[in-house]
């Protein structure tokens, strides 16, 4: 009975350590610890079923949060590829669709989305106008950079 345990002790231990080492190349691989965000997705996931199933209105609101961050982290990808989006608009845009659609259900969600739509585009054009040497300046200082110049410059 002792050896069963003493084995079983042992093999706990290295599965364990198993799991670590591999949890550690995970994190370096990704930069975010494994078990934490499994914990994080669980839980989540759970607020959901939650308010899916007895709130209804806390539902809007995890949903709210969730858009809102998701319209966030789209814009700065843009912009990290590149594109100016506008963060402001965008995330006015996406949060007002949410309760449109909760109150107005598909009338309110189209009205919403094309309403989002047109400030966004709105946004841009007056910031093109109001920003237009801040735009100027950025295209001089591409084109005179060092290799910014191919063969179709000569």
């Amino acid at each position: 009975m002792q050896a069963t345990r003493a084995d079983f002790e042992r093999q706990v231990l290295a599965r364990k350590a198993q799991l670590d080492a591999t949890n550690e190349r995970i994190a370096a691989r990704t930069g975010r610890n494994l078990i934490l965000a499994i914990l994080i997705g669980l839980v989540a996931g759970a607020l959901l079923v939650v308010s899916l199933i007895f709130i209804k209105e806390l539902f809007l609101v995890f949903g709210a949060a969730m858009i809102g961050f998701a319209a966030f982290e789209l814009t700065q990808a843009f912009r990290g590829a590149g594109r100016r989006v506008p963060r402001t608009p965008s995330l006015i845009a996406s949060l007002a669709v949410v309760p449109a659609t909760f109150w107005f259900h598909a009338g309110g969600q189209l009205v919403a989305l094309a309403s989002g739509i047109v400030l966004v585009v709105v946004w841009r054009l007056v910031e093109e106008a109001v920003l237009p040497a801040k735009r100027a300046g950025e295209w001089r200082s591409r084109a005179t950079s060092p290799g910014a110049c191919s063969s179709r410059c000569t």
